[in-house]
């Protein structure tokens, strides 16, 4: 996709706070994307401690804008400028419609770490083997040529939605709509049974024939107590500390 035909809203939900590292983050995408011309617009639902809601807000607010993209990034993640061009070079108007990175749990297997430490490693090479790409909701259909894998589900921590998407959405789930606070709303995202909000919606989107996409190279962080990150040499999962 021409960077100059892409309109993106970055969409992030607050619940209490904002990390440093997101911020840092966003302002270099925003200076970026000034330099290179990209319409960018950015929305933050503050306070709300229910997730679903927050999506859904976002989502009404991007329906409504110019904006052709929603760029989904939760406030404790951290990303490059170099992802974002990954993201925009990928979501293609006919195909890509969906398409994101993953990142690591802010998860520690202890039982593993005290092994690993007692093998003689120094403890700032620490792999956190366990994160998201270990998930069977997360493994790979398949690989496309240029890499790009296929598959079930991906967070929506960092994740592009083309609007077409919303619009399918729409056309084919009717009962989501709803009334409330004197306006008529539509629940895209929602728990159901096992499922998080993030993970029904691309199981929804799915069952309407739609694919999701991973771009597996993207170097994400997720921020925590430590700072849990991708290391993509090994395909591992890392824990600074």
């Amino acid at each position: 996709m021409n960077f100059k035909d892409i309109k993106i809203m970055i969409g992030t939900p607050i619940h209490q706070d904002v990390k440093a590292e997101y911020m840092i983050s966003l302002l270099e995408t925003v200076y970026a994307c000034e330099a290179s011309d990209v319409w960018l617009e950015q929305e933050f639902v503050l306070g709300s401690s229910i997730i679903e809601d927050a999506r859904n807000d976002l989502v009404k607010r991007f329906m409504d804008s110019e904006c052709t993209h929603l760029l989904f990034i939760d406030s404790d993640i951290s990303w490059s400028v170099n992802d974002i061009r990954e993201l925009i070079k990928y979501s293609d108007n006919e195909k890509y419609l969906i398409v994101g990175g993953t990142y690591p749990k802010k998860e520690i297997d202890y039982e593993w770490l005290k092994k690993y430490i007692k093998s003689g490693y120094n403890i700032d090479d620490i792999e956190n083997q366990i994160g998201l790409l270990n998930n069977d909701m997360f493994r790979p259909i398949n690989q496309e040529n240029n890499g790009i894998l296929k598959v079930k589900h991906l967070p929506m921590g960092f994740v592009m939605i083309n609007k077409r998407v919303f619009i399918e959405f729409e056309q084919k789930y009717k009962n989501l709509k709803y009334y409330r606070d004197n306006e008529w709303k539509y629940w895209y995202f929602h728990n159901e049974r096992e499922y998080g909000e993030d993970t029904n919606f691309c199981k929804m989107y799915r069952e309407i024939n739609g694919n999701i996409w991973l771009i597996p190279w993207l170097e994400l962080s997720h921020i925590g107590n430590f700072k849990y990150k991708r290391n993509i040499k090994g395909n591992k999962l890392m824990m600074e500390v």
